[in-house]
């Protein structure tokens, strides 16, 4: 989801504005396959805004055509360090496969490669301009404030917009080339220029106000991370670290036991959902029986409120049936790497009861109210 950070400082005559600055938060990821848990690609863009001291010499008013500056930092985790919070994070999952674990203990485990996450970062001068009425007297205001923002497409975990504020950067001549970066939605330097005019706009000291950019950046700021493969029994398992801030992610293999309760327990759900269904298809029988039988007997009216209770108490095994769908076998595996315990599954249990319960009552009503009443 996207979210908006921003701060303004005024450099004039009215007040700074100020806004809150919200943390980010890391995402844990959803795993895609049976076994493998692959980190989640988050592509909704993300914006911050800072503040900045604005310079006041020396502007220039001229729009650029490109991006004005393709930054590399200086890492702060080398490739053994990386390696090393890669592991303690592997360690720290429940139920991981004994065997994978052991397997990334060793020296020659993983392949590793770099990539970079682009962070596209804009920032300006603005002179507002914006004229007051008050009893027919009109007053001129202006006031200079920079504004700046920044914006990325990667995974939430990587926390790609937080890193040291004093981290080292060098001046590329060129852009990355795609097969260096990370595989994620990447931006348009149009799509940055307009990121920079609604960050100017958003903190106008006036709504009507009118502006001037000056001292125009479009900065990509290439965050660099260690892609980390090891293959076990056939099967590669991918991780990530961000070595400016040692955020990692990585997918991995599950105990044998693990797989075999989440197995166990999705038979479960699958028995509840077809007892479930079947009881709704009986009470559905009896609800449309009694309909029929006060319509060819015409004694409708006085069965009215019955066969009204009868027909909306289908509604309760409808729903149950559909609440037994929000059950995922990937979804109970990753749980119990997170929390170490074993998945379980009671409602659907306590459903396909409720259900049989609510069936029973369908032809109890139908045999002692209404052939009672119309025979």
């Amino acid at each position: 989801m996207a979210k908006k950070q921003s701060t303004a400082t005024k450099v004039a005559t009215a007040k700074p504005v100020e806004k809150k600055e919200e943390p980010a938060v890391a995402v844990e990821k959803q795993e895609k396959e049976a076994v493998a848990m692959p980190a989640k690609a988050v592509t909704a863009t993300q914006t911050e805004s800072q503040t900045v001291a604005p310079e006041t010499a020396q502007l220039s008013a001229r729009t650029a055509k490109n991006f004005t500056a393709y930054l590399l930092p200086e890492v702060v985790y080398g490739d053994e360090a990386a390696l090393d919070v890669l592991r303690q994070k592997l360690r720290a999952y429940k139920e991981i496969h004994p065997g994978f674990l052991a397997k990334t203990e060793d020296k020659d485990a993983f392949v590793c490669k770099r990539e970079y996450l682009p962070v596209y970062r804009q920032s300006a001068v603005v002179d507002y301009s914006w004229t007051l009425k008050n009893k027919g007297a009109a007053t001129d205001h202006t006031e200079r404030r920079e504004v700046s923002c920044r914006q990325h497409s990667a995974p939430a975990f990587f926390r790609a917009d937080s890193f040291p504020a004093d981290v080292k950067t060098i001046a590329l001549a060129s852009p990355k080339q795609a097969e260096e970066l990370y595989p994620c939605k990447h931006k348009t330097f149009s799509a940055c220029v307009t990121a920079l005019k609604n960050e100017a706009k958003a903190y106008a000291p006036q709504k009507s106000a009118k502006m001037q950019l000056y001292n125009r950046a479009y900065e990509i700021f290439y965050v660099p991370v260690l892609k980390a493969t090891c293959t076990f029994d056939g099967k590669e398992y991918v991780a990530y670290v961000n070595l400016l801030n040692g955020e990692c992610d990585a997918q991995y293999l599950v105990s044998d036991k693990l797989i075999k309760k989440a197995d166990k327990v999705m038979a479960g759900v699958r028995t509840c959902r077809r007892l479930i269904i079947f009881t709704l298809l009986y009470a559905l029988t009896f609800a449309g029986l009694g309909w029929y039988y006060a319509y060819v007997t015409a004694t409708m009216k006085p069965l009215m409120v019955q066969l009204i209770c009868m027909s909306a108490a289908t509604a309760l095994p409808l729903i149950c049936y559909l609440f037994c769908f929000s059950y995922k076998r990937n979804k109970f595996i990753l749980q119990a790497v997170q929390t170490g315990k074993l998945p379980r599954a009671i409602l659907p249990r306590v459903f396909a009861l409720l259900c049989v319960l609510i069936a029973l009552a369908e032809m109890l009503v139908f045999a002692l109210y209404i052939l009672r009443y119309t025979i």
